[in-house]
């Protein structure tokens, strides 16, 4: 399988910048990227496991790739769990009341 060169060629942008956009679609440009190659994920692994998990038979319904995703993940559910703790009871308090 050959790679996607996602961030190499693909990301060339023009060297013609535009003011008009410099706060909007502008803000979005990159310098010289030079993370090309050494990001953690392999995207060659990366489209094999997505097959895989495409042909299991129990697909997950969200599926996470590379480490970094994994620990990003971890991160956000350990921050929404939290903040759903802290709130719980008062969350609660919008049901019907017996009696």
């Amino acid at each position: 399988m050959e790679g996607t060169d996602f961030a190499g060629r693909s990301l060339t942008q023009s060297s013609t910048v535009i003011a008009d956009y410099e706060e909007t679609a502008g803000a979005r440009r990159i310098g010289k990227d030079t993370s090309h190659g050494t990001q953690p994920g392999n995207p060659d692994k990366g489209a094999e496991l997505i097959i895989e998990a495409i042909e299991a038979e129990d697909t997950p319904f969200r599926l996470l790739l590379g480490s970094d995703a994994v620990k990003f993940a971890d991160e956000v559910l350990e921050s929404r769990r939290k903040e759903y703790d802290k709130w719980r009871e008062f969350s609660s308090k919008s049901d019907f009341q017996e009696g």
